[in-house]
Protein backbone atom coordinates (compact mmCIF):
# COMPACT_ATOMS: atom_id res chain seq x y z
CA UNK A 1 0.00 0.00 0.00
CA UNK A 2 1.24 3.50 -0.77
CA UNK A 3 1.43 6.64 1.23
CA UNK A 4 1.34 10.06 0.33
CA UNK A 5 4.76 12.10 1.51
CA UNK A 6 6.32 15.43 1.06
CA UNK A 7 9.95 14.76 0.25
CA UNK A 8 11.94 17.74 0.82
CA UNK A 9 15.50 17.21 -1.79
CA UNK A 10 18.59 19.02 -0.69
CA UNK A 11 21.41 18.76 -2.92
CA UNK A 12 19.87 15.75 -4.88
CA UNK A 13 19.61 13.77 -1.65
CA UNK A 14 16.25 13.25 0.77
CA UNK A 15 16.74 16.06 3.44
CA UNK A 16 13.93 15.24 4.93
CA UNK A 17 10.04 13.84 4.79
CA UNK A 18 6.77 15.01 6.03
CA UNK A 19 3.75 12.40 6.13
CA UNK A 20 2.47 10.15 5.53
CA UNK A 21 0.07 13.01 4.52
CA UNK A 22 -3.98 13.15 5.11
CA UNK A 23 -4.90 15.24 1.86
CA UNK A 24 -4.79 14.16 -1.57
CA UNK A 25 -1.98 14.61 -4.30
CA UNK A 26 -3.20 17.99 -5.58
CA UNK A 27 -3.01 19.57 -1.62
CA UNK A 28 0.13 17.86 -2.03
CA UNK A 29 1.32 19.55 -4.85
CA UNK A 30 0.01 23.00 -4.13
CA UNK A 31 1.84 22.85 -0.64
CA UNK A 32 5.02 22.17 -2.14
CA UNK A 33 4.43 24.90 -4.74
CA UNK A 34 3.64 27.21 -1.81
CA UNK A 35 7.11 26.23 -0.02
CA UNK A 36 9.17 26.27 -3.32
CA UNK A 37 7.41 30.20 -3.43
CA UNK A 38 8.60 30.92 -0.13
CA UNK A 39 12.38 29.81 -0.67
CA UNK A 40 12.52 32.00 -3.77
CA UNK A 41 11.09 34.57 -1.47
CA UNK A 42 14.25 34.18 1.13
CA UNK A 43 16.37 33.77 -1.46
CA UNK A 44 15.41 36.91 -3.25
CA UNK A 45 16.60 39.01 0.34
CA UNK A 46 20.67 39.10 0.11
CA UNK A 47 20.50 39.12 4.43
CA UNK A 48 18.76 36.01 4.09
CA UNK A 49 21.17 34.82 1.37
CA UNK A 50 23.90 35.45 3.36
CA UNK A 51 22.80 33.42 6.24
CA UNK A 52 21.81 30.52 4.45
CA UNK A 53 25.07 30.18 2.43
CA UNK A 54 27.09 30.98 5.74
CA UNK A 55 25.29 28.08 7.34
CA UNK A 56 26.20 25.71 4.25
CA UNK A 57 28.39 27.13 1.80
CA UNK A 58 26.59 24.70 -0.15
CA UNK A 59 23.36 25.95 -0.54
CA UNK A 60 21.99 27.80 -3.48
CA UNK A 61 18.58 28.89 -5.01
CA UNK A 62 17.92 25.97 -6.60
CA UNK A 63 19.56 23.25 -3.82
CA UNK A 64 16.22 22.64 -1.81
CA UNK A 65 13.15 21.52 -3.87
CA UNK A 66 10.05 19.98 -2.62
CA UNK A 67 8.22 16.92 -3.87
CA UNK A 68 5.01 14.90 -3.36
CA UNK A 69 5.84 11.39 -3.75
CA UNK A 70 3.33 8.48 -3.11
CA UNK A 71 5.45 5.55 -1.87
CA UNK A 72 5.37 2.11 0.31
CA UNK A 73 7.80 3.43 2.62
CA UNK A 74 9.00 6.62 4.21
CA UNK A 75 12.06 7.59 2.32
CA UNK A 76 15.66 7.81 4.31
CA UNK A 77 17.38 11.16 4.98
CA UNK A 78 20.45 11.01 2.87
CA UNK A 79 19.34 8.83 0.17
CA UNK A 80 20.10 9.97 -3.60
CA UNK A 81 17.03 11.50 -5.13
CA UNK A 82 15.81 10.73 -8.05
CA UNK A 83 13.31 13.36 -9.68
CA UNK A 84 10.53 12.32 -11.56
CA UNK A 85 10.12 13.38 -15.18
CA UNK A 86 6.59 15.87 -15.08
Amino acid sequence: MTKLFLIIVHLGAVGGTVGPLPYDMAECNRRAAEMTEQTAKAWSDPATAAKLRAADPRMAPDSMTFECREVTDRPKNGAPWIRLQR
